[in-house]
């Protein structure tokens, strides 16, 4: 399977992103005079493990993308009010979302169960600060809160013709791409 450029770009700004955000850490670490080499490896180890962690699910949902060959889900049917209807009869699976599906919960499931070991090697091992480790682990969905704060601010400086990285149209892409990867997700928690 080849990584599509969409992946290895966001995982690269996730990882940018966390990047920052462990500086500022250490940076607050070493105002408060607890820096030490503890923090940075503690630091180190959960951004790296966070890092991974989008990158697995990243590849996960081109993955679950791929194998549904284009097969679109079929809307749910939907009373006068526009609510789900909850006597129309069931729609029978379509064999791609299900083995899609599958594979986004087998992946949610081996990504959570490396995040618990992740943490456990933090608060086990002497060489990590565990507060500095799982601190880093959240860093990625903090990346991704910040990108849609950007995303709301209406004024860019695209505006005045020069080019900006986080432009309204590479946000926006961003943004399709998360929302994709997010309804795989919720799909997969599902059942």
């Amino acid at each position: 399977m080849k990584i599509q450029p969409a992946v290895r770009t966001e995982t690269v700004r996730i990882a940018m992103g966390t990047a920052f955000f462990s500086l500022v850490m250490l940076l607050v670490f070493a105002l408060l005079d607890r820096l030490d080499v503890t923090v940075v490896l503690g630091t180190l180890w959960g951004a790296g493990a966070a890092i991974l962690n989008f990158f697995l699910m990243a590849l996960s949902v081109q993955r679950a993308a791929e194998s549904m060959n284009g097969v679109a889900v079929p809307p749910e049917p939907l009373d006068e009010n526009g609510d789900p209807d909850p006597d129309a009869p069931l729609q029978p699976p379509v064999p791609e979302v299900q083995r899609a599906k599958r594979w986004m919960q087998l992946s949610y499931t081996g990504r959570m169960l490396l995040l618990v070991g992740v943490a456990i090697v933090a608060l086990t091992a002497p060489c990590f600060h565990p507060v500095a480790a799982a601190l880093a682990l959240l860093f990625p969905p903090v990346v991704m809160y910040s990108f849609g704060m950007i995303k709301n601010f209406s004024l860019t400086t695209e505006d005045f013709g020069i080019f900006n990285p986080l432009s309204s149209s590479m946000i926006n892409s961003i943004f399709k791409n998360l929302s994709s990867a997010y309804l795989i997700i919720e799909l997969s928690k599902s059942s």
